[in-house]
């Protein structure tokens, strides 16, 4: 597959629209969904799923940060140059997660009380955040020597540190917005550094280790042998949830969704999704329109649209109002509008961008 040499792999993209999936099931199911009905399988079921996107977005965006320092490397960008494009881009990233907080503040109401909501820390601040620390500290010349040893020992650093940090005054330190990127709890730090950068770094680390893969005829060998590794993985993190299996001496915080052994088991769920998403696009008949890979392409568009819709005033009306097979069948129809509108972006809007800038050219000449 020459994926890397293009920039992009089609399974990363696949999976990417996945984990966008999974997100508006998470979003609208826990907007919609009646009171009464939050409870059995299903519905454990599905919030168990939506521990999942964040992580995603996390993870495939160190993987993409090292497509995109393969993609400089071929064009004889410098080392230096590659670390202030990939630095531009996370601070690019943060600034869409401000805007989009302060533009959900603003439709909200601008109500002075809910202010600090546009200085929550969110899934694109610390997106944009992560992509900066791994600009600074991994070198984009070390893809194909210790850049996967590097990034792995950061990944280390931040998930076994994560429960002492949370610990420490740092998780209470002044100012609190910014402090909240360090470590803390909602509602005002919903994404830290620690541990949720530590899922970008270890895309780094996997995202160089494919493209070594990759370089040399085999990717599909060393995809599957990760996706095994995760299997592994999984099952390591779910024996450590045993409460008589502990890593610190304030085993209490093994429970939490930010210790080391949630680390293991979604990360390692997540490499076999990646070994699974590498097999489907093999499988599967490859046609132009894929549902997937056009969500995969434009999951920034639709996190930013299906949140105003899910959550903001114009369905008020029906919030914790559905049975949860009417939210079933929101969720259909959301669906399918985000496919329509990413394939739009992807298909149309180039084109009227085009004929824009040839109207302008055109006025200009006669001007």
């Amino acid at each position: 597959m020459t994926g890397a040499t293009r920039g992009r792999w089609d399974h990363i993209d696949w999976l990417r629209g996945l984990a966008v999936l999974a997100m508006f099931q998470t979003h609208l199911y826990d907007a919609f969904v009646r009171d009464d009905e939050r409870t059995g399988s299903v519905w454990w079921s599905s919030r168990h799923v939506g521990g999942f996107p964040a992580r995603l977005f996390l993870f495939l965006a160190g993987v993409s940060l090292v497509l995109r320092w393969h993609r400089d490397a071929q064009r004889g960008v410098s080392d230096a140059a590659a670390t202030r494009g990939a630095v531009r881009r996370g601070l690019e990233v943060l600034a869409i997660g401000l805007a989009f907080r302060v533009v959900e503040w603003t439709l909200g109401g601008a109500h002075v009380g809910h202010a600090e909501e546009m200085l929550r820390v969110d899934v694109l601040n610390i997106i944009g955040v992560s992509l900066v620390a791994c600009a600074l500290l991994c070198r984009p010349v070390e893809i194909r020597r210790r850049l996967p040893l590097v990034a792995l020992t950061i990944t280390a650093l931040v998930i076994l540190g994560t429960p002492f940090v949370e610990l420490s005054t740092v998780a209470s330190a002044r100012p609190r917005w910014l402090f909240a990127y360090v470590a803390g709890e909602k509602p005002l730090a919903f994404f830290p550094f620690f541990p949720w950068a530590g899922y970008t770094f270890a895309g780094v680390a996997c995202g160089a280790l494919w493209l070594r893969a990759s370089a040399r005829g085999r990717l599909a060998h060393v995809t599957l042998a990760l996706a095994a590794l995760g299997v592994g993985m999984a099952i390591a993190g779910q024996l450590l949830r045993d409460p008589r299996v502990t890593l610190w001496s304030f085993g209490d915080n093994q429970a939490r969704v930010t210790g080391p052994n949630a680390f293991l088991y979604r990360t390692g769920v997540m490499l076999a999704l990646v070994g699974l998403a590498y097999l489907a696009v093999r499988v599967l008949p490859r046609s132009r329109f894929s549902p997937l890979r056009i969500l995969g392409k434009t999951s920034l568009l639709t996190y930013w649209i299906h949140v105003e819709l899910v959550y903001g005033h114009t369905t008020k009306s029906i919030y914790h109002q559905l049975s949860f097979g009417a939210a079933t069948l929101a969720l259909l129809a959301l669906s399918l509008a985000m496919l329509a509108l990413a394939w739009w972006r992807l298909e149309r809007w180039p084109g009227l961008l085009e004929r824009g800038r040839g109207w302008l050219r055109r006025a200009e000449e006669t001007a």
